[in-house]
């Protein structure tokens, strides 16, 4: 048999690793003497060249959640945008909600309300859910520095920050 022929050639450690639970099932069926193939591949395996270095990694991924109704404050009448600066601690953020004209409103845990423009290209409308971000190593959401991500897979990164400040009649 073909199968039988192949089973006995040197095997590559990723696709053993991978077939295993198939090729347990098919050896005894196609072999006379599985447990020798198996042990030679396993053998293989574990013979193979030996890691000189084991890097690990910590990622660790921020969602800031749509901003609920309790944090929310009604929004007066008249506005006007003023520079917030081009970073804004990620722990301060209380929640986001997209807008009409392709910005974020990202609403502060200390009652200020900020807008944040995006990249072209890319839709506010996609954040409805608010976004993901990895850490960075200052805590800090950076103009042209950071990336936020929509839970449809959208990638954008902000190019303004801008605080909302009532103006008195």
């Amino acid at each position: 048999m073909e199968l039988a022929g192949a089973l006995h050639q040197p095997m590559n450690s990723a696709i053993l690793l991978a077939t295993a639970p198939l090729a347990a099932l098919l050896l005894p069926v196609v072999s006379d003497q599985p447990s020798s193939v198996l042990a030679g591949a396993v053998e293989d395996v574990i013979s193979g060249p030996a890691a000189g270095q084991v890097r690990i990694e910590r990622r660790v991924i921020i969602r800031v959640a749509p901003g609920t109704s309790d944090r929310r404050q009604p929004v007066p009448r008249r506005l006007v945008q003023q520079p917030a600066g081009d970073c804004v601690p990620v722990a301060a953020i209380g929640g986001v909600e997209p807008t009409r004209d392709n910005r974020l409103l990202l609403f502060m845990r200390d009652r200020r309300v900020l807008t944040a423009a995006l990249t072209d290209g890319c839709s506010a409308e996609h954040f409805y859910a608010g976004f993901y971000m990895e850490n960075s190593a200052d805590g800090q959401l950076c103009v042209r520095r950071d990336h936020v991500h929509a839970r449809d897979g959208s990638d954008c990164q902000l190019t303004s920050l801008q605080q909302l400040v009532t103006v008195s009649r």
